[in-house]
């Protein structure tokens, strides 16, 4: 049998479903091109969240007793941040690139082509 570390850098997200017609939420991890976990939250609150994303958490150290990651990379929303530093709490939390344009753009619009130009910027980078 082939072994190999859980990756260390991460990305989780929360994918909103349905069962049985009721709301809930999957809150996935990956890393190093795999799906790592994915388990259901009845909410995107902190106290669901936490407990979804520490099945993955509980299961990393069943296979690596020392697992800890370094980053994670989320979409900001911050229940789904809080999860991951009351699950690990020296991890990294970084924004997704693409969320944080989102923001800078959303709240720059008053500044028009300014803020057209910068964001445009901040794109190519």
């Amino acid at each position: 049998m082939k072994k190999t570390e859980i990756p260390r850098d991460l990305l989780a997200d929360e994918h909103h479903q349905k069962i049985k017609g009721e709301k809930c939420f999957i809150a996935t991890t990956v890393g190093g091109g795999c799906i790592l976990g994915a388990e259901v939250a009845e909410t995107a609150g902190c106290e669901d969240l936490t407990a979804a994303y520490g099945v993955f958490g509980q299961e990393a150290v069943e296979v690596q007793p020392d697992y800890v990651p370094t980053t994670v990379n989320t979409d900001g929303w911050k229940a789904t941040r809080q999860a991951w530093t009351n699950l690990f709490p020296l991890v990294i939390v970084l924004s997704c690139f693409l969320h944080a344009w989102l923001k800078i753009r959303d709240r720059g619009k008053h500044l028009k082509r300014t803020c057209f130009e910068l964001g445009e910027r901040a794109w190519n980078i």
